[in-house]
C-alpha cells in the first residue's frame, strides 16, 4: 500500500501555482529521493501542456 496517493498529488501539483515538482514537494514535506522521483515523472511537461 502507497503512504500517498499520488494522483491526488498530481492533481494538486497541476492546479497550484509551483514552479516546480520539487517546491511542491517540499510544501507538502515530502521527501525527494529516487522513488518519489519515479511517481512524479512526467508532471512538469504536463503542467507547462495545461497552462499552454
Amino acid at each position: 500500500m502507497s503512504k500517498y496517493n499520488w494522483k491526488q498529488l498530481e492533481k494538486e501539483y497541476m492546479l497550484g501555482d509551483f514552479c516546480s515538482v520539487s517546491s511542491f514537494l517540499r510544501y507538502k514535506q515530502i521527501s525527494n529521493n529516487r522513488n518519489t522521483q519515479k511517481k512524479t515523472k512526467g508532471w512538469r511537461d504536463k503542467k507547462k501542456e495545461i497552462e499552454r
